[in-house]
């Protein structure tokens, strides 16, 4: 998993923008977040309860080597388009196209596959595409492999396009398997597939915060989030700039207090604005590695977003932290 470095970013950011300090008690009016209504949304096998007026922005998956994007709204015709515009990056004299079966049917599914070289570097591999239709939700799958490994990556693919199906982002799965962006792979986790699932937010309704959520199917234990930040600041040597700019408010152990009550550790420092500082709140279970069933989760609430001329937070301290336990003691299991 990566090390959420955002105390690294937002201090590149400060002295890039020339922002100041400030104390706390700005002059905005602080409305707190509203868990009443959350809905429900998943990445990987957790599952994690958002406020209603934050929006996904952002997301990605990654499932044992598979990129994975999807693009509501489509049709047969989308399908076609995105198919014949990497074909034709393979359309020249010096690529080979080594798969490009006729389009198939899939259960509900329609199913597209292309594979092909480019160029003519010697042990180079080749780029294998997956376009799946599902309902309203167009699934583009790509990987690299090497001719020894096409067949491995062929059955695979065969085991994803067999077990993906499209799901509204709200809809929690109830059989077992991962959760992408749009979708759901069933997978009862009996073989351990490396995967990396993320999902961030923004809150219309307090425009300084964010919210991410990032789960790892790991094939080797990583060292911890504190441990993995502190050799981050020191490599970049910007870890005497932290300790000045960036308040530490605590970090260390915290178990859940409800949800799975798993362990992890946390990281909460001030995020210097203009005006009322906002809060970098950084919580990591760690997962075991090889085990389907315990992936690394990474949970990161940020109040302190300054981009779009945000000057304030829109959360003071206190308000921050009671978010960030909130939201946090939902991610469980699913």
């Amino acid at each position: 998993m990566k090390t959420s470095l955002k105390l690294v970013m937002l201090t590149a950011l400060i002295f890039g923008s020339g922002c100041s300090h400030a104390k706390n008690g700005s002059e905005s009016a602080n409305i707190m977040i509203d868990m009443k209504n959350a809905k429900d949304w998943c990445a990987g096998r957790y599952t994690i309860k958002i406020p209603s007026t934050a929006q996904s922005f952002a997301g990605g998956d990654k499932f044992n080597s598979f990129l994975i994007k999807s693009k509501l709204g489509a049709n047969a015709s989308d399908l076609n388009k995105a198919y014949e515009l990497i074909v034709k990056e393979y359309t020249n004299s010096i690529s080979k196209i080594d798969l490009n079966p006729p389009e198939k049917k899939v259960g509900s599914k329609t199913v597209r596959i292309f594979a092909a070289k480019g160029g003519t570097i010697k042990g180079a591999p080749s780029d294998l595409y997956a376009f799946i239709l599902d309902r309203n939700v167009l699934f583009t799958l790509n990987i690299p492999y090497m001719p020894d490994k096409k067949q491995i990556v062929l059955d695979e693919l065969d085991f994803i396009i067999s077990g993906l199906s499209a799901r509204n982002s709200n809809v929690i799965p109830k059989e077992k398997g991962v959760c992408i962006t749009n979708g759901f792979i069933k997978d009862d986790g009996s073989k351990f597939r490396r995967s990396t699932h993320t999902i961030a937010f923004l809150d219309k309704a307090h425009p300084s915060v964010r919210i991410s959520l990032q789960v790892d199917a790991v094939s080797q234990q990583l060292p911890d989030l504190i441990t993995r930040t502190e050799n981050n600041l020191k490599r970049d040597g910007i870890a005497h700039i932290t300790k000045t700019s960036f308040k530490t408010i605590r970090k260390g152990e915290k178990q859940q207090s409800a949800g799975d009550k798993l362990n992890g550790l946390e990281w909460l420092s001030t995020a210097p604005m203009k005006g009322q500082n906002g809060v970098i709140a950084t919580w990591e279970h760690g997962g075991t590695a090889k085990k389907s069933f315990d992936p690394a989760v990474k949970f990161d609430f940020d109040s302190g977003y300054d981009g779009n001329n945000i000057q304030t937070s829109s959360l003071n301290e206190n308000e921050s932290i009671k978010a960030y336990e909130q939201i946090l003691n939902t991610i469980r299991k699913f």
